[in-house]
């Protein structure tokens, strides 16, 4: 599953602010501050980046905060192909 791989780059790139705080689905307890939604959009493994949505959620900061979070996210997400071997 694409997902678990994408989850396990992202937590492993230790993002400030978002740490190992990501998920395929909303947590239905103990819900961090801040976390990362991975969803699907449809379509098959073979461009799987275009294929993928990456939201982020923050609770109870900024939206500059929001902002910040979503930025790492996208250039971790930039750097993906060279750290995985999916392709």
């Amino acid at each position: 599953m694409i997902e678990a791989t994408i989850i396990s780059y992202l937590i492993n790139a230790a993002i400030p602010g978002i740490g190992s705080h990501i998920y395929a689905e909303t947590p239905a307890e103990n819900i961090p501050e801040n976390y990362v939604l991975i969803r699907r959009t449809g379509g098959s493994m073979a461009d799987y980046i275009r294929q993928h949505n990456i939201y982020t959620e923050t609770v109870g900061k900024d939206r500059l905060t929001t902002l910040q979070n979503h930025e790492a996210v996208i250039a971790a997400m930039l750097e993906i192909r060279d750290h995985t071997n999916v392709m």
